[in-house]
């Protein structure tokens, strides 16, 4: 594992999770930041989704656990660049 990629805590995740919740705006706003901020990583779902079939059941955790991979993968990219 990586020491660069932080490890989330309950309450961080519950933080979030209220805050998804409390406007219907809030995906447009993340999607709109991360294609902003990180595009990337914003073409990498899109991709994903693009080529998914996102009615199956596990597509929401399949895309969430490759974004999670791809942030695994750039922190030990960033590790082995700051050797």
């Amino acid at each position: 594992m990586v020491k660069d990629l932080p490890i989330v805590s309950s309450e961080t995740a519950l933080s979030v999770r209220e805050e998804m919740m409390s406007s219907e705006a809030y995906i447009v706003e993340l999607i709109a930041r991360i294609e902003r901020d990180n595009p990337n990583v914003f073409d990498f779902i899109a991709h994903f989704v693009a080529t998914s079939n996102v009615n199956s059941p596990g597509f929401p955790v399949a895309c969430s656990a490759f974004v999670y991979r791809l942030l695994e993968s750039q922190a030990e990219s960033d590790e082995i660049q700051s050797l």
